[in-house]
């Protein structure tokens, strides 16, 4: 399954760290051992490639770059050692590239520490990593995986005074659980009670967090923000092979929603809208909506809707398994994209639809201001 969402933006920072051995160690927890494990860096630039789709050859530089917008990531590998806390520069005033950057600006930062790795790469598959732990340590994990190693981390804190810094890419769950199937609280208030530093991807998120740790008594620990963006722009496109007996598309006469299925990304709204275009106007006259995003969770009705509605036929088209090349000839070629999503962390769909000069018309919800910067 292709990872999104904040899948896609683990990855994108992993593949940045990986070009600065000597500053960053990754690691596995061992869940048997109760411990952490370094992973080998050409484990985790295969499981990038792995992702991404790409090749796994002898012949492929297992840390070169090529570009493209990183597109998820093992939860087992997310979580890096660097030696200091990262730190990002100001969010960018356009919306081109801005992710990228602050990516860049991170690995710049933990380059400015001037240090070295001092665990040995001949036995890394067996070592528990914490051994090389000191107060000059700063454990960071990309994701919401710590909820499996918690207590093991609190323990190495308070052993070795290392400092942790954590993301939090949002709390959907807690503030709006009606678009959540799962319990997200308690990992939340972990965060509050292990992390010395915060990485928060928008101030809509650091506001819903700062709301949680009063209700529960909790302290925020210092935050930076982390605003998010992607290099899709950056590829060749390709038409999706679904799209392929759809010739006229190649006109651009077609409106685009990049999202995941589900509640909270609001279909429902768009497919009434259409609804009412093909009563209006026909289906033969009505624009094209082109509807691309994988089936996430609460996404049954959804579903239904874009699959059965009689109308829809040949009028809204659904790419479930798009490439990174195929979204952005997606976004290369529509007229413009909408994004009525009713609450989220950032709303990146947003600012790569600015990445390629496409207009957007996105509702103005939590943080899609900010990831509009003036331009939706």
């Amino acid at each position: 399954v292709r990872p999104t969402g904040i899948g896609r933006v683990q990855l994108e920072i992993v593949a940045e760290l990986l070009q600065e051995s000597g500053h960053v160690d990754f690691v596995d927890y061992d869940e048997i051992h109760g411990v952490f494990r370094t992973a080998p860096t050409s484990t985790v630039a295969q499981r990038v490639r792995a992702m991404r789709g790409e090749s796994t050859s002898a012949n492929t530089d297992p840390t070169r770059r090529n570009g493209s917008l990183v597109r998820g990531t093992s939860q087992r590998l997310v979580a890096s050692l660097f030696r200091s806390s990262p730190a990002t520069g100001r969010h960018m005033t356009m919306a081109a590239g801005h992710a990228r950057r602050a990516a860049q600006e991170l690995v710049r930062a933990i380059k400015a520490l001037r240090v070295t790795t001092t665990v040995g790469r001949r036995d890394t598959a067996s070592r528990c990593a914490s051994t090389t732990w000191s107060n000059a340590t700063t454990f960071a994990s990309l994701g919401m995986d710590f909820g499996r190693y918690g207590d093991y981390l609190a323990e190495r804190r308070e052993a070795t005074a290392a400092q942790v810094c954590l993301v939090v890419y949002d709390v959907i769950p807690i503030v709006q659980p009606q678009f959540a199937t799962i319990s997200f609280e308690p990992f939340i208030l972990e965060v509050l009670d292990l992390a010395d530093h915060v990485l928060v991807i928008s101030d809509v998120t650091r506001r819903d967090l700062e709301a949680v740790a009063a209700r529960n008594q909790r302290s925020l620990p210092s935050t930076t923000k982390l605003p998010l963006g992607s290099a899709l722009v950056e590829l060749k496109a390709t038409k999706p092979a679904v799209l392929a007996g759809e010739h006229d598309v190649d006109s651009g006469g077609f409106v685009l929603y990049v999202s995941t299925l589900t509640l909270r990304k609001n279909h429902h709204l768009l497919f009434d809208v259409w609804e009412e275009l093909i009563r209006k106007h026909g289906p033969g006259n009505a624009p094209r909506l082109v509807v691309a995003g994988q089936r996430g969770p609460l996404s049954t009705e959804s579903q239904s809707r874009l699959d059965k509605t009689p109308g829809f036929k040949g009028v809204v088209l659904h790419v479930e398994e798009a490439t990174d090349a195929e979204i952005a000839w997606l976004y290369s070629n529509c007229r413009f994209t909408v994004y009525p999503s009713l609450y989220e962390g950032w709303g990146l769909p947003v600012s790569e639809s600015h990445d390629f000069g496409k207009v957007c018309l996105a509702s103005d919800r939590t943080s899609l201001p900010e990831a509009a910067e003036g331009l939706a």
